[in-house]
């Protein structure tokens, strides 16, 4: 199993788009990531695992409520998306370059319009826009061929777990294939959904577990590609390149290359991808 301390991440903001201003709060909360890991090693190791999570989660809600109080507009439980979402403030009119890599899809490979989501797999914005406006997407666009749906990771650095569920479904897609990588993508949001709101902590077992719900797994296969270094490095790749493409907090979203950031209503996202379809 690889250890979370060995898991290399960017250092990004909360899982909205990140403002220049809020640095100095940036920085504070980076620290009180810290501390939380610190106090985790402290404790009892006669506790059970239930109670080492209500204390970490005890400790992130804090956060959570730091950041409440001194940035409006932040949510950890709600939408990402901007106060006029048809406005689409924080999008460039330019399309940028970016591409879908080799990066789990699904869709048609030979549509006229392409979705890149960049995801964090610990973002409750993620969760949410998973939830809300993802299925109707799916059955309007994707499963109808309308467009190639592309799914590249962007973990952040005060989500530990997120770049683990994020190699544990690239080694099910080395098994199963794309259609069994977005069936672990689906178990790890409805799980998390189990679990809470807001930002859920969940670890590698949890994650295993995850992935024993797929039928047909083989755990030597799967273990020797969990533990294969080159499955960080391709979640880095998908860090490195959202953040080249101009990515700044999940989820982001760019179609034919225009960036549409946060965890917008389906109606918003309906309107762009019919908007490229007409093009």
């Amino acid at each position: 199993m690889k250890n979370n301390n060995d898991t290399k991440t960017i250092k990004q903001e909360k899982c909205h788009a990140f403002q220049p201003w809020v640095l100095g709060l940036l920085i504070i909360q980076v620290i009180a990531s810290i501390f939380i890991i610190f106090q985790l090693s402290n404790i009892d190791n006669s506790n059970t695992q239930n109670e080492k999570i209500a204390n970490i989660e005890k400790k992130v809600n804090s956060i959570d409520g730091f950041f409440k109080t001194n940035i409006p507009g932040y949510d950890s439980t709600g939408s990402n998306a901007p106060s006029n979402p048809g406005s689409n403030a924080d999008a460039p009119s330019q399309k940028i370059e970016i591409t879908a890599d080799d990066d789990p899809f699904l869709g048609n490979i030979n549509a006229k319009v392409e979705v890149i989501e960049f995801s964090d797999y610990q973002c409750p914005f993620c969760r949410k826009y998973w939830a809300e406006s993802y299925p109707q997407l799916k059955k309007d666009f994707i499963d109808t061929g309308k467009i190639k749906y592309v799914f590249r990771d962007f973990p952040l650095n005060f989500h530990p777990s997120a770049p683990l569920a994020a190699v544990a479904a690239n080694c099910v897609r080395e098994q199963k294939g794309n259609e069994g990588y977005f069936k672990f993508h689906d178990i790890a949001f409805t799980e998390q959904a189990k679990l809470g709101s807001g930002t859920v902590q969940f670890t590698e077992e949890d994650i295993f577990l995850w992935v024993n719900q797929i039928e047909g797994i083989d755990q030597t296969k799967f273990n020797t590609c969990y533990n294969d270094p080159a499955q960080i490095a391709e979640v880095e790749k998908d860090l490195a390149d959202g953040a080249k493409a101009g990515v700044s907090g999940t989820p982001s979203f760019f179609i034919n290359g225009k960036l549409i950031v946060g965890a917008q209503p389906y109606s918003v996202l309906k309107t762009e991808i019919e908007n490229a379809l007409n093009q």
